[in-house]
């Protein structure tokens, strides 16, 4: 079956991810730890849940190791925040008729 509503990389990893950890229920919370996490990160703790095989709840395991690895690479001075590329769009205001460029 298609899933016709994942219309980017992102959100189809995320999803893989939940599949990956049986745990469909906190989808919304794997689609923005994916949106805005390095994907060194989340891949370094995937491996580590995946060599886990007695862990009780695979979800929890992985945002413990997700935390603990953000902040390593903080202590370490990296950015572990995903670079997101710039807005195409620019945000507009309408003031007395005229438009003003926020940005």
């Amino acid at each position: 079956k298609v899933n016709t509503r994942i219309s980017t990389p992102t959100q189809l990893e995320a999803l893989q991810l939940c599949d990956f950890l049986g745990d469909r229920a906190h989808k919304s919370f794997y689609l923005r730890l994916c949106k805005f996490t390095r994907p060194e990160i989340i891949a370094a703790a995937k491996s580590f849940v995946a060599d886990a095989d007695s862990a009780r709840s695979k979800g929890a395991l992985f945002a413990w190791k997700v935390k603990q690895l953000r902040q390593q690479w903080q202590a370490e001075g990296k950015n572990p925040n995903n670079e997101l590329p710039p807005s195409t769009r620019k945000r507009t205001t309408r003031t007395r008729g005229q438009q003003q460029q926020l940005f």
